[in-house]
């Protein structure tokens, strides 16, 4: 028996055909397809609403008390892909990260002299997201993408109120992964609540 397709999650190639349908293109076969301009630029609107939505932090990307090994020197090195890294509360210590290395405010220097834990940020590629944001994904960047090549108050609306809905999916499956693995943790309380959600949806919906 063949797989059923319409059972997978939403693919990055599938993100930008509905951007492309948004504008009345035809969809195309690949993402890095040379000389399709329009296709381009659905793509690096689909990475930078996936990038910016990614940046706030949700349970899915969202690591505490991540251990993180010194270098040789001594030195800590931000993780490979994190946006954003803190040290976590718990230990204690006073850093800040410049030039991808953490600096020790206290001592003023690079070198600490033990491992330290990080509340980590990180960016995923689209295929390693859960579903809900890959569609929430698409249905923006498809939103930004057609109102920057066509405009039009029509085309605004349509694709806004697809956002809204993708919206609600994005948000009950936040709740939900949220009770399971960080609500205990103080540091996440304040961006697991409705109210920290719909406002952030505001802000998107208003650019």
């Amino acid at each position: 028996m063949s797989a059923n397709l319409d059972l997978a999650p939403t693919t990055e190639l599938e993100a930008v055909n509905i951007c492309l349908a948004a504008i009345g293109e035809a969809p195309v076969s690949s993402v890095e397809v040379d000389g399709l301009e329009d296709a381009s630029v659905a793509l690096q609107k689909l990475r930078e609403a996936s990038r910016a939505f990614q940046s706030e932090g949700w349970s899915f990307n969202t690591d505490l008390q991540y251990p993180v090994t010194r270098t040789v020197a001594g030195e800590i090195e931000l993780p490979q892909n994190a946006l954003h890294a803190d040290i976590s509360r718990s230990e204690g210590l006073n850093g800040v990260w410049r030039g991808g290395k953490l600096w020790d405010k206290d001592n003023h220097t690079f070198v600490w002299t033990r491992d330290v834990k990080l509340d980590v940020i990180w960016l995923f590629p689209f295929d390693d997201l859960p579903e809900p944001a890959r569609a929430y994904f698409a249905v923006r960047a498809a939103r930004l993408f057609a109102r920057q090549q066509l405009g039009g108050e029509e085309t605004e609306k349509y694709t806004k109120d697809d956002e809204m809905r993708a919206w609600s999916r994005v948000r009950r499956d936040e709740n939900r992964t949220a009770d399971r693995n960080v609500f205990r943790n103080n540091l996440m309380l304040d961006r697991v609540g409705e109210g920290f959600l719909r406002a952030l949806h505001a802000t998107y919906l208003s650019y």
